[in-house]
């Protein structure tokens, strides 16, 4: 997969370059068990006379990075991971769509096995679903209902529900603001970006062409100050800024994106879009001054339906995707000045867009496969 506004006094993207893990890269621990340590002492003869154990027989070097688990195996969609900041135990939100009502869903770990639960049952409820722990290990959660931006809090099996603001048609974001309460962000029902107070009250942010806004996301700096990013849908211009305390203070990244996602370093943004017209996976890191931006993967494909990005404890970003194009969840991570893409699992007949978090520098991925709700956990790269 939202109070009065607390203006906070800032600065503008900075050079500090290194941060706490990303909001969005929320934690999770337990790397899948490489249960292959294969002793594998061929018998065969070897004339040499040195200790060689033939190397013909090392069976991990191609053993598949990532494990993934059925999380539930019903047609569901929209979906948010979000990772125990202690021990990186996920937790996930998805929209249940398997029946005549979409409702929001839960699920966790207990005693190592998945257990799921509904949390709102009111008519399409549950899309574009943002999940997030809070500092007492409660848990929260931004969605639409029924076309309404509506909250959610609590833990499994007691939930709080209530509706923030009518109209929520786009991506929801959650956040604490800074005051003990929270603020939300999503894109109303005529193509505006709103941040939204608790209490229903909201500022729209405008891109620079004045257009609808689609793909919204709002995300906090180590400091607490807002930053946003968006696709402005006239002219399909990715677009950046933040709140300085004041105003928005926006810039145009890049033109002819679209499907956009927001990490945090320190006060350093990086975003992750789809560049549709050539079918590229753009990154656009910024470097103090202005955006650095990479090809992460030339030949994404022309239909990409979701993007996800984090940066780990060592600085580098990562970013999951699914390609409709090859029908197929995809990871990436920046290594030095390069990018290692792998394919994490082929999708058949669809994928909801998928969602990405990391504990440490270990990947956590959701996402819908063959209209199941699948968790993709990778060894740390």
């Amino acid at each position: 997969m939202q109070q009065l506004l607390l203006l906070l006094a800032c600065t503008g993207p900075t050079s500090d370059s290194k941060a706490p893990v990303d909001s969005e890269a929320d934690s999770q621990t337990d790397s899948p068990a490489d249960s292959d340590a294969d002793t594998d002492t061929d018998t065969d003869t070897d004339s040499d006379t040195d200790s060689d154990t033939d190397a013909d027989t090392d069976s991990d070097a191609d053993a598949d990075p990532w494990s993934v688990t059925v999380v539930d195996p019903i047609e569901t969609a929209y979906t948010s991971v979000a990772l125990d900041p202690l021990y990186g135990e996920p937790v996930i939100a998805y929209q249940d769509i398997s029946g005549v009502n979409q409702e929001l869903k839960f699920a966790n770990r207990v005693r190592g096995f998945w257990e799921t639960e509904l949390v709102d049952d009111n008519t399409i409820s549950g899309g574009y679903v943002d999940l997030a722990y809070t500092s007492d290990g409660s848990f929260v959660m931004s969605y639409a209902a029924f076309g309404d931006l509506t909250f959610t809090q609590g833990l499994p099996g007691s939930w709080s529900t209530e509706t923030i603001r009518p109209g929520a048609r786009g991506p929801t974001s959650v956040l604490p603001d800074g005051a003990g309460d929270w603020i939300f962000a999503d894109t109303d029902s005529i193509g505006g970006f709103e941040v939204v107070q608790r209490d229903g009250s909201y500022d729209v942010i405008e891109g620079s062409s004045s257009g609808a806004i689609s793909q919204g996301v709002m995300r906090l700096g180590s400091s607490g100050v807002r930053h946003v990013a968006f696709e402005d849908g006239d002219f399909y211009e990715v677009e950046y800024g933040y709140y300085d305390g004041v105003a928005w203070q926006l810039q145009v990244v890049e033109e002819m994106g679209a499907t956009v996602s927001l990490a945090m370093d320190g006060e350093n943004p990086v975003l992750a879009y789809h560049m549709w017209l050539d079918g590229e996976l753009h990154v656009a890191r910024w470097n103090g001054v202005d955006f650095d931006i990479t090809t992460v993967d030339a030949d994404v494909g022309y239909v990409v339906t979701g993007i996800s990005v984090a940066v780990d404890d060592q600085g580098r970003t990562q970013v999951a995707w699914h390609s409709l194009s090859k029908k197929a969840v995809f990871w990436a991570i920046q290594d030095g000045g390069s990018w290692v893409v792998e394919k994490v699992e082929a999708t058949g007949r669809g994928a909801g867009a998928p969602d990405l978090a990391v504990f440490g520098s270990q990947p956590s991925i959701s996402y819908s496969a063959e209209g199941e709700m699948h968790l993709a956990r990778r060894q740390e790269p």
